[in-house]
């Protein structure tokens, strides 16, 4: 956006954030002078690029605050995350001022790079024909909040493996000496998408993955950059077949011509996203970007004749 309420994207770099107009589109999509129109804003562990106090412990307990982006200079890329000694990010940064953490700019939008459309149509004889509609879709992003709330809740695919603290029990009437102590396990990174690193003293610690860890450090209040993912797509959006009857075999029914066309809908959608639909969105128009349970786009079939008198 080049202007808003008369403040260009220049004079926004040198006004504090609290100054600069912004105006809220949905849940996680805004708008301000120098971000891209419904740029995602909303909750992040400590992240690189931001100007970010972390808190950690040092090897002694004591608490620390850390200016990860100075510490860590020449080693990370914005949204990397810092990992504290612990293994786990930090939910509870701070600012450069000592505020509280809030939402952050993702740096992505759900505005798409390009679009366009082919359409084929096929001629097999003077009677059949086919023809087919492929949209596709390249750039832009959704938030995957669904994803978010799954984690939360135990039911995401992320989750089936999840530690408890009984596998270890000797007591469990389920231990078995030497099984079922590995998996449940391991380090934070493993986690991360978009090809953000962990960095920090604990990026190499393994943690557990429990369920206090899906409900604090990946469900809905904590961080959803990290499950922005690609909206592109390419989706073979209509394909049909038409047959014309021979107007000699109808005519006895005082008919002139008979059409009959059977067409598909919505068929197939190539994509990385891992939701149900890249196209679909919280608040129903292109501008959001936002996945929070939504209905996919349905898949449907039509028959339809046309006839001649």
């Amino acid at each position: 956006l080049v202007e808003m309420n008369g403040v260009t994207k220049e004079a926004a770099q040198f006004l504090d954030p609290s100054n600069i107009p912004t105006d809220q589109l949905s849940k996680f999509t805004f708008v301000a002078p120098g971000h891209p129109v419904g740029e995602f804003r909303g909750y992040s562990w400590a992240r690189f690029g931001y100007g970010i106090v972390a808190t950690d412990r040092d090897e002694s307990g004591n608490t620390v605050y850390v200016d990860i982006d100075s510490v860590y200079a020449g080693s990370w890329k914005k949204n990397d995350v810092y990992i504290q000694r612990d293994g786990k990010p930090d939910v509870n940064w701070q600012t450069a001022d000592g505020e509280s953490g809030g939402y952050l700019w993702s740096g992505y939008s759900p505005n798409p790079d390009w679009t366009g459309s082919f359409y084929n149509e096929l001629k097999i004889s003077n009677n059949i024909s086919i023809s087919s509609l492929v949209d596709i879709s390249s750039g832009g992003y959704v938030v995957n909040y669904t994803k978010n709330k799954l984690n939360e809740i135990g039911t995401h695919q992320e989750t089936k493996d999840r530690y408890h603290e009984l596998f270890d029990d000797p007591n469990w009437e389920g231990y078995e000496e030497g099984r079922s102590t590995e998996w449940g396990k391991g380090v934070f990174s493993r986690f991360l998408n978009n090809g953000n690193r962990a960095i920090g003293p604990g990026a190499d610690t393994e943690i557990q993955y429990d369920e206090s860890f899906f409900k604090s450090i990946m469900g809905t209040a904590t961080d959803i950059i990290n499950n922005i993912e690609s909206a592109s797509y390419i989706k073979l959006r209509e394909l049909s077949f038409s047959y014309r009857v021979n107007p000699g075999k109808i005519k006895n029914y005082g008919l002139s011509g008979l059409d009959v066309r059977l067409s598909f809908r919505d068929l197939i959608t190539i994509s990385k996203y891992s939701g149900w639909d890249p196209e679909t969105n919280m608040m129903q128009n292109r501008i959001s970007g936002e996945d929070y349970f939504n209905q996919p786009q349905t898949w449907g079939a039509n028959l339809s004749l046309h006839l001649g008198w």
